[in-house]
């Protein structure tokens, strides 16, 4: 191979590799946000622009609501992971989040009883707590029953 044919093979994969890279670092989000939501409540994304379609990933957890153009209500349904995606009108991501919902959201409290032989009514049972404003009610627990696992 001659310095000039290798000189133009370089040049060649230089080129298709910065035009791979480009439309991915064009069609990079711009808003990034991870969301916190309890079983049952509501977040907010506000957008820079009207969005044209909005997507998640796991409609079981969380369930999207568009307000308008520009607000997107995310819903808390069941506990889990997903993620969210809103395109604009050209088909680009300008916003994605992680979605984590919870058994009581952002201010939830989760105390696992310790098992053993002095605490046989709750050892092993998580109960969830929802807390705001100094005040904690009792918001869920793993459904546990200690008496029936051995414990």
């Amino acid at each position: 191979m001659s310095v000039v044919t290798f000189r133009r093979a370089a040049v060649a994969l230089l080129a298709i590799g910065c035009m791979s890279a480009v439309p991915a670092a064009l069609h990079a989000a711009e808003i990034r946000m991870a969301l916190q939501l309890g079983v049952g409540q509501a977040g907010v994304v506000r957008l820079p622009r009207p969005a044209k379609d909005v997507v998640i990933g796991n409609p079981a957890v969380a369930q999207v609501s568009v307000e308008n153009p520009t607000t997107v209500v995310v819903f808390g349904r069941k506990v889990g992971g997903t993620n969210l995606t809103v395109l604009d009108s050209a088909g680009r991501p300008m916003a994605e989040a992680t979605v984590m919902v919870g058994a009581g959201g952002a201010n939830a409290v989760a105390v696992t009883a310790a098992s053993g032989k002095d605490v046989k009514q709750l050892g092993g049972r998580t109960v969830t707590w929802a807390c705001a404003g100094g005040n904690c009610v009792r918001s869920g627990d793993d459904g546990a029953d200690p008496a029936k696992s051995g414990q």
